[in-house]
């Protein structure tokens, strides 16, 4: 039996519930396209499809995912440009509890009523990944670069010359890159950054941080599952600005001499200064890092954080004794793993914490001590008592058990000593 031909004006069999002239009636006319329109045309129509059928939950959970892509960025602001970046990454990466994304659950509930194309594109999208790409050729309507994680190389179609010279100005572009049967195109936007002041190295080395973090080597699954990451990353290169990781490290000492080793080592490194002892952690501070190279020192263990790649691997120069590099350490966690530490170490990263919210405050102006900070408060006549009376009103606004309430008993007790 003939296939009965589709009007016009019919309901477009896919499901979107629109008619069929302003659905998929576009993959009759695109053949006749170039690469760059049909491939652009079927993706938009793929996302319209998706923005049909999932509005209503877009519009519940947008704020929230915009916050959670958001994340790892410098400002937490989304830009026009960044939009298209976040509408891809809220249909194909971001997961709902059950681990599927909008794609994946238009897919399972329309595949059998999609074009064959269209089917084809939208499998194309879900697979696809935010990657860094380095341009290393300029064609008429194409453009060769490699992906600087992976090392593999690509050619994108470009609906028209990249006006640049990649001699006089290299350049980094973030964007998805979608493969198609005959070719390969951007999904949207893409972001640029310039490459002349090691960005590249810069976003390859905290890339490789994150591989050691979760134990990954397949390049292409880890740029699939932490896109967040990268537009941080990325983020932070385009504004010149240091991504604190906030590595937090744990050695036991094994052996009676390594606790004198790494005391005489921190007091003689130039730089490193002793700050103070609470409980039975003695610590340290880099005073040109400041807290975000910070040491303590503790009766049978160690713990450095560090909030740089640079503070975490300068380390090279401790005692050898025996005593591994940093790197080896057992991890307690870091900021781009976005998840509490194992339950035997929540203790530590809990006194870390408490250190660095401590140090923070001291050197915080308040208002209730006349835009000055506790430090420089602690200094004057009755200094000591006013900045105590402001943590008790602080605490008073606590209820018990509060984890506020032991962070304002730690700070209570360092100015405390501070007083002394």
């Amino acid at each position: 039996m003939g296939k009965n031909k589709i009007g016009r004006n019919d309901l477009c069999p896919c499901g979107s519930g629109k008619k069929y002239k302003h659905c998929c009636m576009i993959l009759e006319e695109a053949p006749t396209a170039d690469l760059f329109t049909r491939c652009s045309q079927m993706i938009s129509s793929v996302k319209l499809k998706l923005d049909d059928a999932f509005k209503a939950n877009i519009k519940r959970i947008r704020k929230d995912s915009q916050q959670n892509f958001l994340h790892f960025t410098y400002s937490k602001q989304m830009t026009n440009e960044q939009e298209s970046l976040f509408s891809d990454w809220l249909w194909f990466d971001r997961c709902d509890e059950d681990g599927k994304t909008f794609a994946a659950v238009y897919l399972d509930e329309h595949q059998q009523f999609m074009p064959q194309p269209l089917q084809e594109c939208l499998k194309a999208l879900s697979d696809s990944y935010l990657s860094v790409y380095e341009p290393t050729c300029i064609g008429d309507n194409y453009l060769e670069m490699r992906d600087i994680f992976s090392q593999t190389l690509h050619q994108v179609t470009l609906k028209e010359r990249l006006d640049a010279d990649l001699e006089e100005k290299p350049l980094l572009l973030m964007g998805r890159l979608v493969g198609f049967p005959d070719g390969k195109v951007f999904s949207g936007m893409v972001l640029a950054v310039d490459n002349n002041d090691s960005q590249a190295e810069y976003l390859q080395l905290h890339f490789s941080y994150l591989a050691s973090l979760k134990g990954e080597t397949d390049t292409n699954l880890l740029l699939k599952d932490n896109p967040e990451v990268l537009f941080g990353l990325f983020d932070h290169t385009l504004r010149k600005k240091l991504i604190n990781i906030n590595d937090i490290r744990y050695l036991h000492l094994d052996a009676p001499d390594w606790r004198l080793a790494i005391q005489n080592w921190l007091e003689s490194t130039s730089g490193m200064e002793y700050v103070h002892k609470q409980a039975d952690l003695e610590w340290y501070q880099d005073q040109r890092a400041g807290m975000s190279k910070m040491t303590a020192v503790g009766e049978d263990y160690v713990i450095i954080c560090a909030g740089s790649l640079d503070d975490l691997n300068g380390w090279t120069d401790l005692p050898e004794n025996g005593i591994k590099p940093p790197r080896e350490w057992q991890l307690v966690n870091s900021n781009l793993l976005r998840q509490p530490p194992p339950a035997e170490l929540a203790p530590i990263w809990f006194t870390v914490l408490q250190e660095q919210e401590t140090e923070r405050w001291l050197h915080t102006s308040h208002r209730e001590l006349d835009d000055k900070n506790p430090l420089e408060v602690i200094k004057e006549e009755n200094g000591v008592g006013r900045v105590l009376n402001m943590l008790d009103k602080f605490s008073s606004q606590l209820g018990e058990g509060d984890e506020g309430a032991v962070l304002v008993a730690y700070m209570r007790e360092r100015v405390e000593s501070l007083g002394q």
